[in-house]
């Protein structure tokens, strides 16, 4: 019953972690938490990443906006009236941007 093991069966048992194995406590989580934390840490740094995006996105939106401001609403009606007589045209009032 005293037969050698096979290479394979050595490896096995030697690679395999269970009471016996004697892996520090503090080891194991000390391991646990800096993969905790570098998990914490890229998504704390993937949000920030997509928050500036996001503001550089809608800054750039608002540089972009219609800019019809009441003083370009004014000389509309003006022109309106001047070259549609016949219409009667409102007086345009301020509800926009100056």
């Amino acid at each position: 019953m005293n037969q050698p093991q096979s290479e394979r069966e050595k490896v096995g048992k030697d690679t395999e972690i269970n009471e016996k194995t004697k892996v520090p406590l503090f080891t194991v989580v000390a391991c646990v938490v800096a993969c905790v934390a570098s998990a914490v840490s890229a998504s704390l740094w993937l949000n920030n990443s997509l928050n500036r995006i996001e503001q550089r996105i809608v800054a750039m939106e608002n540089r972009t906006a219609d800019r019809w401001t009441s003083t370009d609403m004014r000389m509309w009606t003006l022109q309106l009236r001047m070259e549609n007589p016949s219409l009667k045209v409102p007086a345009a009032t301020s509800a926009g941007r100056e």
